[in-house]
């Protein structure tokens, strides 16, 4: 078995450990595909936080011909 799948059935055992409550409202498929998706939202605000806080410092950012400005 490679890293690869190995790490696979780790992260699936462990939103198939949190799915036993749910197992008589929706399938398996289904609560790890939502699983999935609120891990990746909370990363994404977690990700934008850093980088509108820390790395840009709530800045525009130009670069010559452009700018980036932080979202309001």
């Amino acid at each position: 078995m490679t890293l690869l799948s190995q790490f696979k059935n780790f992260i699936i055992s462990i939103i198939d450990w949190f799915y036993t409550p749910f197992k008589k409202i929706i399938p398996p498929e289904t609560f790890r595909y939502a699983a999935t998706g609120g891990f990746n939202v909370v990363l994404d605000i977690t990700l934008y936080f850093i980088c509108f806080h820390y790395i840009i410092d709530k800045q525009i950012v130009e670069f010559g011909f452009f700018a980036i400005s932080p979202h309001i």
